[in-house]
């Protein structure tokens, strides 16, 4: 594993429903002429207004077209941030197609699966100089001092390393509701930056006083990386 150079590289998790790609909103908004997305899940679309807005939207059909094309990324001039969405479709896609199917899937573990997220995640966090914003499902781990670890979804002999363990800035999507208990009118989404009491099964991680509160709610993934240059400048 690499030193992380590139402190310009965000893991952002949560279940399903939970706001990862809505926190991308005033990104794409402000930004979107120079981000390329990568939509591993297929999707086609966005849960907000804004799509046309975006530089280049790329759906690959294999997932090792990624990592072969990580150069060809890296050289486009008009685009400053990458997302990858999501980090765990695509380490899905690996299996299927590379292990599960491979006539050495015990071998393929390692010199396909763990070769190639090692190698997307090298290139991004210390090789890369635009920003890579990787989304990503979460899973339950085994029970550790009577609490359940919610990490990022990774398999194989990974699982022991953890994602996580490459990034700096690793951020939680977060519901809070401003209304009574059984009403949805005050849902929102936010994002947590921090442990908090109740929340140290959660592999959240920023540097240390990079943000006063554990839960930042506004201005969603632009504003997380306004906080990087801000805490860089310091």
């Amino acid at each position: 594993m690499s030193v992380t150079t590139n402190k310009k590289t965000l893991l952002v998790l949560g279940g399903s429903g939970t706001g990862k790609t809505f926190s991308l909103k005033e990104l794409v908004m402000a930004e979107g002429e120079k981000i390329t997305f990568i939509d591993i899940d297929g999707k086609n679309a966005l849960p907000f207004r804004g799509k046309n807005k975006i530089h280049d939207w790329i759906v690959p059909t294999d997932p090792l077209t990624l990592v072969n094309n990580l150069q060809l990324l890296e050289d486009d001039p008009a685009s400053e941030y990458i997302i990858v969405d999501t980090l765990s479709h695509w380490l899905r896609k690996l299996e299927q197609k590379y292990v599960v199917n491979s006539d050495d899937s015990r071998g393929a573990w390692g010199k396909v699966y763990q070769q190639a997220l090692f190698e997307l995640l090298d290139f991004a966090t210390s090789t890369s100089k635009k920003t890579w914003i990787f989304l990503s499902h979460t899973v339950e781990g085994d029970l550790e001092n009577n609490q359940i670890p919610i990490k990022a979804f990774v398999k194989g002999s990974t699982k022991n390393v953890g994602i996580e363990s490459f990034f700096q800035f690793v951020i939680y999507t977060n519901i809070t509701n401003d209304d009574d208990e059984e009403s949805l009118t005050g849902l929102k989404y936010r994002l947590q930056l921090s442990k908090t009491k109740d929340s140290k099964n959660l592999s959240v991680k920023t540097p240390e006083d990079f943000y006063p509160e554990p839960f930042l709610e506004e201005g969603g993934i632009k504003r997380v990386i306004e906080l990087i240059e801000e805490y860089d400048n310091d």
